[in-house]
C-alpha cells in the first residue's frame, strides 16, 4: 500500500467562510482511505496565513519530501497549498520533482499544461479574494471612524472613560475627573525643566495617584507614554500607521518573515474630537523638552557579550550590560579615568525609581563585572561543552534529583494543556463580544488570531515534550548526538577570536545565564535526530535535551557580614580596549 501525508491549513480570518482544520483533516483522511492509500504523518498549519512561505508544518513537508517516508501527498484546494500562484508553483515543482503523486481536491494531479492553466487561474482568483477582502474591512472602519465613531480596540487611554456604543449612538470617551487631574500633573511637573521621569513616578506613587489597572508602581515608560499623547490636546487620530510585511521568498533570496510598523502620511490621519485635558501650548513645550533629551542623550545603548542572555538568580529577572565613564581617586593622582562596564539585575536597576511603599522590591543580587562573568562563562564553555563526558553528565535525562524527568514531563503536559484549554475559552468570549456588537471585525480578527497563535504554539511544545520521552531510553542516540554537539561547539569556539564572532557564539549556542550567591550556571541544549537523517539537527524529525553547567565565581573573602566592593564589582578599563559603540 502506498504511504500518503496530509496537508492541512486555515488562517483565523473571520472574513473567510472557510472550513475548519478538524472538518479539512476528516475530509483528506476518507480520501486517503478511498484511494487505498496508508496515512503515516499529519502536517496542520493552525491560524497562518497562505500569503506566506515559512509555515512550520509546510516547511516540515518540503524537508521530508526528498526522502521515502511517504509517497503521496494530499491537498484539500490549491488555495491551501498557498494563496500566491508562484508560491503555489515553487510548492508543486519541488513535489513533482521528488516524483511524489500530488492529490488535490481528490485529483490526481499530473504536470500538464491544462492542470498549470486551472492552477494559475485558482490562484488568481485567490488572491484577488483577498485583496478584495482587505479593502472592503479597511473602507468599512475608515467610513465608521469618519463618523465619530470611537473603536475600543480592548485597551482604554488613561484619563477618560469609554462609553460602549448602542443602537442610537456610537462608542465615545468622556472625561474621568480623577484621572485627568493625574495628567494636568504631570504635564505640569515636566513642564517646568526640573523634574524628570524617575521623579515624577515616585511623586505619583507617594501620593497614590490612580491607575487604570489598580498598581501602585508608576513606571517611567507609562509617564513617558502620557507626555507624548496627542489625544490629551482634544483630538484622538487613528489610522496613523499601518503593518508591512515581507514574507520569505527563496525567489528573490528573502529570509523569515519580517514584521515593520510605519506611519502613515499625515493626510491619511483621521481625527475625532475628544474632551481636552491639557492646553496646545503646554503640550508643545513638553515635546519640546522630550525632543531635546532625545537629541542630548549621553549614554547611547552597548551590546555587550551576554546582553539579553543573563537572568538574576535571586529575583529571576532578566540583566542587562551597561559601560559608563568612571573615575577613580583613591589610588591615583590625578584621577585616572576609564570606562566601568557591569551588569546588573534590572529590578535593582529601578529599584531607585519607586517610592518606598510602591510595592516594590530592591533585589539584593550585586552587579558584577563585565569581563569576569564573561571569562567565567567562556571558562565553563571550554571545560563541560567541548568534552563529550562532562556534557553528557549534564544533561536533564542524568541528573540525580529524586523527581524523574518523565514525571517533569507529564506536570509539564499538563500545563500545557491547561493552558490550550484556557486560550479556546477566551477565543469564545472573543466571538460572543463579536456576535453581540461590543467588538468590531478588526479587534476579533486580531485578538483571534493572537489566541490562535497561542494555541498553535503550545501545541507544538506539547508535541516537543512528547517526542523527548522516548530520546531518555536510547543512550546511543544520545551519544551520537552529543558528539556530534561537541564537535561543532570546538570548531565554532576556535574561530572566535573578535567581538562579533564571539557574540554569534553565545546567541547560538547559550540559552540563558543565570548568576548569583557568587555562582554562575550556563543553560543550552543538544540537539537530537530521530528521523532519517545524516548527523542530529540537519535532516530529519530533531527534538533537544537541555543541559545545565553550574560554576562558581571568584570573590575576594567577606569581611564580617559586609561584601566589600572588590573587582568582582567594579572594574577600570582602558578606553582603547572598552567595547565599542554599536551604532
Amino acid at each position: 500500500m502506498k504511504k500518503a501525508v496530509l496537508y492541512a491549513r486555515v488562517s483565523s480570518d473571520v472574513q473567510k467562510k472557510e472550513r475548519t482544520i478538524e472538518s479539512q483533516i476528516t475530509e483528506l483522511k476518507s480520501q486517503i482511505k478511498e484511494g487505498g492509500a496508508v496515512l503515516v504523518k499529519e502536517y496542520v498549519d493552525d491560524g497562518y496565513s497562505g500569503a506566506r512561505l515559512d509555515r512550520p508544518a509546510l516547511e516540515e513537508l518540503r524537508r521530508f519530501v526528498k526522502t521515502p517516508l511517504f509517497d503521496s501527498i494530499y491537498f484539500l484546494n490549491t488555495d491551501r497549498i498557498a494563496r500566491d500562484v508562484t508560491y503555489q508553483i515553487i510548492i508543486i515543482s519541488e513535489i513533482l520533482k521528488q516524483r511524489k503523486q500530488l492529490i488535490i481536491n481528490g485529483r490526481d494531479y499530473v504536470e500538464n499544461p491544462e492542470n498549470k492553466f486551472t492552477l494559475t487561474v485558482f490562484g488568481a482568483v485567490a488572491e484577488l479574494e483577498k485583496a478584495k477582502i482587505i479593502e472592503r474591512f479597511t473602507r468599512g472602519k475608515q467610513h465608521k471612524l469618519r463618523q465619530g465613531c470611537i473603536p475600543t480596540q480592548g485597551s482604554r487611554m488613561y484619563g477618560y472613560d469609554y462609553i460602549r456604543k448602542t443602537q442610537t449612538s456610537p462608542g465615545t470617551l468622556v472625561l474621568n475627573e480623577r484621572e485627568a487631574v493625574v495628567v494636568q500633573k504631570i504635564f505640569q511637573m515636566y513642564a517646568g525643566g526640573n523634574t524628570g521621569l524617575s521623579r515624577i513616578s515616585r511623586h505619583l506613587e507617594e501620593r497614590n495617584a490612580p491607575r487604570k489597572t489598580g498598581a501602585k508602581p508608576w513606571h517611567t515608560q507609562m509617564v513617558k507614554n502620557i507626555l507624548k499623547n496627542q489625544a490629551y490636546v482634544g483630538i484622538k487620530y487613528f489610522n496613523t500607521q499601518h503593518e508591512v510585511r515581507q514574507y520569505a521568498n527563496p525567489l528573490f533570496g528573502t529570509g523569515p518573515t519580517k514584521r515593520k510598523v510605519i506611519m502613515r502620511p499625515r493626510e491619511e490621519w483621521i481625527g475625532i474630537q475628544v474632551p481636552a485635558i491639557v492646553s496646545k501650548e503646554l503640550f508643545d513645550k513638553v515635546q519640546a523638552r522630550l525632543q531635546w533629551n532625545s537629541r542630548h542623550y549621553r549614554n547611547p545603548k552597548r551590546v555587550q557579550l551576554l546582553s539579553s542572555l543573563i537572568e538574576c538568580g535571586r529575583c529571576g529577572r532578566s540583566c542587562f550590560g551597561y559601560q559608563r565613564r568612571y573615575k577613580y581617586k583613591r589610588s591615583m593622582k590625578p584621577a585616572a579615568v576609564g570606562f566601568k562596564r557591569a551588569y546588573m539585575c534590572s529590578g535593582k536597576h529601578e529599584f531607585p525609581m519607586h517610592f518606598a511603599r510602591a510595592g516594590m522590591a530592591r533585589c539584593p543580587n550585586p552587579e558584577i563585572a563585565s569581563q569576569l562573568l564573561e571569562e567565567r562563562v567562556f571558562a565553563i564553555i571550554g571545560e563541560t561543552m567541548t568534552d563529550p563526558f562532562k556534557l553528557r553528565a549534564r544533561l536533564e535525562y542524568a541528573s540525580r534529583e529524586e523527581r524523574t524527568v518523565e514525571r517533569q514531563i507529564e506536570a509539564q503536559l499538563k500545563a500545557i494543556d491547561t493552558r490550550i484549554q484556557q486560550r479556546g475559552a477566551e477565543k469564545k468570549r472573543i466571538l460572543d463580544l463579536y456576535a453581540v456588537g461590543d467588538l468590531d471585525r478588526d479587534a476579533y480578527a486580531r485578538r483571534s488570531l493572537r489566541c490562535d497563535h497561542q494555541i498553535s504554539q503550545a501545541k507544538a511544545q506539547r508535541d516537543e515534550l512528547v517526542k523527548r520521552i522516548p530520546i531518555l531510553n536510547d543512550p546511543h542516540l544520545i551519544d551520537v548526538s552529543v558528539r556530534q554537539y561537541v564537535e561543532s561547539v570546538r570548531a565554532r569556539l576556535e574561530s572566535a577570536t573578535d567581538f562579533d564572532t564571539k557574540r554569534q557564539f553565545l546567541v547560538d549556542h547559550v540559552i540563558k545565564v543565570v548568576y548569583g550567591n557568587d555562582r554562575v550556571a550556563l543553560y543550552g541544549s543538544v540537539a537530537v535526530n530521530l528521523g532519517p537523517g545524516e548527523t542530529p539537527g540537519q535532516r530529519g524529525d530533531t527534538s533537544k535535551i537541555g543541559f545545565c553547567i553550574e560554576g562558581t565565581l571568584s570573590r575576594k573573602p567577606r569581611v564580617g557580614n559586609r561584601i566589600p566592593r572588590c573587582a568582582a564589582q567594579l572594574r577600570i578599563d582602558n578606553p582603547a580596549t572598552c567595547v565599542p559603540l554599536i551604532q
